[in-house]
């Protein structure tokens, strides 16, 4: 494999694996977002909830008109905040389905004691009937607002409980991903070193044992890649400039002797002369 698709395929890989943790971080991120969006809702709820029995007590103990259509009014605030909540856990979903329940019933009871507020009465044993079943109707309500509330603060305590596990998540998809990619990061330098880095340094060696003097020193590369055909054509270089060498040293020797011969030819010359 050639040093350029190695390099191409580890930056694919570094591609691929940073897409992946950007989109389970994106993911996680949203969790904990929708998480802090539903314990946001639940509060409201729990607010109004809260808000609904304070008008409720108002309401029983003047019996104003205004009363009565302050807490109409926060009964259908609530209508809108328990429809338009989703929940995903069933325990939240239970605790839910309760407090819708809840509010439910207490606007039938709500309506109940309007309308025998409403009624005309003539004489005492109406008035004593009335009161009686006001008062039952009255701890009937008042049994379902403190469910209603018990229900909602346990909704409350869920949705929190969800958000926190939803932060600890993303923290621990950061931490993983991080050790993922930092290790990811270290094989490709090591395999960067190891492909490049590692034989580069064995040509610059070997190029420094060849001048000095060593010519029949060889290359141990043999991968098949840019580096190992430099590397062969560095050994073939080394073989020919040995070879050229040689031949180079030859020549000097066959002159030398010439010469030798030359000059004795000549001094036994001179001698006979």
């Amino acid at each position: 494999m050639k040093i350029k698709t190695k390099l191409q395929f580890s930056a694919i890989l570094s591609i691929s694996i940073t897409v992946v943790i950007s989109l389970v971080l994106f993911w996680a991120s949203r969790e904990v977002s929708e998480s802090i969006q539903r314990s946001t809702a639940v509060y409201q709820i729990v607010k109004n909830v809260s808000e609904l029995n304070l008008k409720l007590n108002e309401f029983l103990l003047y019996h104003k008109e205004q009363t009565e259509a302050q807490w109409q009014q926060k009964y259908e605030s609530l209508s809108k905040l328990l429809a338009e909540l989703s929940v995903k856990s069933s325990e939240e979903q239970e605790s839910l389905a309760e407090v819708r329940k809840n509010h439910k019933q207490a606007r039938l009871l709500f309506e109940k004691l309007i309308v025998g507020n409403r009624e005309q009465r003539h004489d005492k044993n109406e008035i004593i009937g009335f009161l009686d079943l006001e008062e039952k109707v009255v701890g009937q309500l008042s049994t379902e607002s403190q469910t209603m509330v018990r229900h909602s603060t346990r909704l409350l305590e869920l949705s929190h409980s969800k958000v926190i596990q939803a932060q600890r998540m993303a923290s621990a998809l950061v931490v993983v991903f991080t050790a993922i990619v930092t290790i990811v990061l270290a094989i490709i330098l090591i395999m960067i070193g190891k492909v490049v880095v590692g034989p580069i340094t064995k040509l610059k060696d070997a190029t420094g044992v060849i001048a000095s003097g060593h010519l029949g020193h060889k290359v141990d590369i043999t991968s098949n890649d840019e580096i190992g055909e430099l590397a062969s054509a560095f050994n073939d270089m080394t073989d020919k400039l040995k070879d050229s060498y040689t031949a180079l040293q030859d020549a000097f020797n066959q002159i030398s002797h010439k010469l030798r011969e030359t000059r004795k030819l000549l001094e036994n010359k001179d001698q006979n002369a």
